[in-house]
Parts: C-alpha cells; structure tokens; sequence
C-alpha cells in the first residue's frame, strides 16, 4: 500500500487480511521509524519538526543505508519537506549503539532510530514531529482469529490499545533492559495496574 496515515492504512490493512481474521481498534502507539537529534543540538537551532531541519547547512544524517532510498528516506525528505544537500551517512544497525554513539558524538545531526527504542528517553534526545506524514503511521493494532472475537475478548483488548501509547512503550522496553531487567509479564501487570485495567 501507499497509505501513510493512520485511518488509510488500517483501511488497507482490513482490505488485504486474508478470511477469518480481524483486526481491532488501533492503538495510538507506534514503533516506527523516527528522527532524532540531541537536546543541545534542537535547542541551538530551534528543532521541533522535521520541516526545521530544511534551513540547517550540510546536515549530516544517519541512518540504515535503504534510508537513502526508502520513500520515507532522503528522497521523501527532498520531495515532502525541500530539504536538500543532506550528507548521508550510512549506520548499518537499525538505529542501535553505533547510531546512537554516532548521534551523541556529533558524526551526524539527525539519526533515524525506532521510536521506543530506550536511548531516546536515557539520552534525552528531541524526536521530530512529522506535520506532513512522511513516514507512515505504524500502531500497534491487535490481529485476531474471527472464530476468538468474542465482545469479552475484543472490549478487553480496545481498552489496552486506547490506553497504550508510544511513550509508555518506550518505557517498557526501557525497563525491560541491562542487568536489572524486568519481566515483561512483570511490567504488563504492573502497566495494567497503573493505567487501572486490572
């Protein structure tokens, strides 16, 4: 599909599942695609979205090296956003350490990382918002066997997704790591708990 918001894509997601399954209500969370820069880097050249990256010179982006063809990537940041003469730097890891280190180091100004990826929240970094869509909505959005639907099941999973957010995933991968994680049947419960479903 083309689709990039979030009402398209799940009319196209109903419209390509094969018979007998659904899907429910769309959660507001997503684990997609994001562009980040440091706190000191947003702050001195007063980045809010990824429009504002359009009147920074030279600017250096990283990014897995499909980014510099995706229709999201480079050719989508020209086409949507008029943002030209980016250096692309390519960071063969999905957003992770080197990315990161990459980021913090100043190597590049903008890094293309997931968006509940837990170095956001431990590094601060500034998410750009994405006023005209260019990347595709990706929310978590529950699949279920028809024969399993039943209104007990599906009102008990419409209330987790209209709860969930980005931010709360965010911290649950980021509790979820290191030497002290926590189980995540462990912090579900205690999601549940918190947000008063349980």
């Amino acid at each position: 599909t083309t689709a990039t918001s979030e009402e398209d894509i799940e009319d196209a997601l109903e419209d390509a599942l094969p018979k007998g399954f659904e899907v429910l209500e769309a959660s507001k969370a997503e684990d997609k695609d994001s562009l980040n820069v440091t706190a000191d880097f947003a702050a001195k050249n007063n980045l809010k979205t990824i429009a504002d990256l359009k009147g920074i010179k030279d600017l250096k982006l990283g990014a897995n090296p499909e980014f510099k063809e995706r229709a999201y990537g480079i050719p989508g940041l020209e086409k949507v956003y008029g943002i030209t003469g980016i250096k692309f730097i390519p960071i063969p890891d999905g957003g992770g350490p080197k990315t990161k280190d990459a980021l913090i180091a100043g190597d590049v100004d903008v890094a293309d990382i997931y968006s509940t990826t837990p170095s956001i929240l431990e590094n601060k970094f500034v998410t750009l918002e994405d006023p005209k869509g260019l990347i595709a909505a990706q929310q978590v959005i529950p699949l279920i066997n028809e024969d399993k639907a039943s209104d007990t099941v599906e009102g008990v999973l419409d209330k987790i997704s209209a709860a969930l957010t980005t931010e709360d995933l965010l911290d649950l991968n980021s509790k979820n790591q290191g030497a002290d994680k926590t189980a995540p049947a462990v912090l579900a419960k205690e999601w549940l708990k918190a947000k008063g479903l349980i």
